[in-house]
């Protein structure tokens, strides 16, 4: 892993640890138009969205955070977007399971329709679970191209969190969130 690809990750990290567990809130980006995104917070174990570093005018990035995922090795879910208002760009792992690159991963991402991606991470090998799970780490990195003005909402569904045996996390959380976008001509 050279140099640029850590960038993203411990940007992403560093704005996790900065927002604290305020869960993303209601907080408007920078730039002309406005985005409007509030995600809800979430007890651990559980999963939420937050804004990343790089959400300015048309584009907007969410982070998948973990709150307190430990014993977990994989995870998989369908997140339903608003595709009306957004068009998906992309998309990277952070640093939850490879811990900065000390573990091997896998991720998949996939639209399966309009509005559903669908994504599977895991580590790879005998490596054991994520230990020591800190509050408020990002899983992914996920990114889109807002195009028309409105308001929508982010929904999950098919997800799940394994251990390192396969067998389902009990009692994870998943928090919703909504977008508005503004000012879109």
């Amino acid at each position: 892993m050279n140099h640029r690809s850590l960038r993203r990750p411990l940007a992403a990290l560093l704005l996790a640890l900065l927002a604290g567990s305020c869960g993303g809130g209601n907080v408007p980006t920078r730039g002309d138009p406005t985005m409007f995104f509030s995600g809800q917070p979430v007890n651990a174990p559980g999963v939420h969205l937050r804004t990343g570093l790089d959400t300015s005018g048309y584009f907007l990035q969410l982070l998948v955070v973990a709150e307190g995922l430990e014993g977990a090795y994989a995870v998989e879910y369908d997140l339903h977007y608003p595709d009306e208002l957004l068009t998906f760009a992309g998309g990277e792992e952070s640093i939850f399971f490879s811990e900065t690159g000390r573990f091997d991963t896998r991720m998949t991402l996939a639209e399966t329709s309009p509005g559903v991606l669908h994504v599977e991470h895991t580590r790879l090998g005998d490596v054991g679970p994520v230990r020591d799970a800190f509050d408020s780490i990002p899983m992914q990195i996920l990114e889109w191209n807002a195009h028309t003005n409105g308001t929508g909402s982010f929904t999950w569904s098919g997800n799940r969190v394994f251990d390192e045996d396969g067998n389902e996390l009990p009692g994870v959380t998943w928090g919703t969130a909504s977008l508005t976008v503004q000012g879109r001509e």
